[in-house]
């Protein structure tokens, strides 16, 4: 089974449902709008200085976290 993840009202990740509880999906929506919406967008549409998530090649192309999970924790070394 899968489920939408979704920041705020824009679609952001398809996820394996295995291990991911709705407690999990909010604690990483309050994660993205503090952490990150400065940059991505609330709705993770983009901003000033942040790309599109949601048309993002690595997001689309992730299969459980393996590809976002390390820049989400560490940043991108190129930016």
């Amino acid at each position: 089974m899968k489920r939408l993840l979704r920041f705020g009202p824009a679609i952001l990740v398809v996820f394996s449902c295995a291990g991911q509880t709705p407690a999990l999906v909010e604690q990483g929506q309050s994660r993205f709008v503090q952490d990150c919406a400065f940059c991505h967008g609330r709705d993770a549409g983009g901003g000033e200085t942040g790309p599109d998530l949601t048309r993002s090649k690595l997001v689309a192309g992730d299969v459980n976290g393996k590809q976002i999970g390390p820049v989400v924790r560490n940043g991108r070394a190129d930016k």
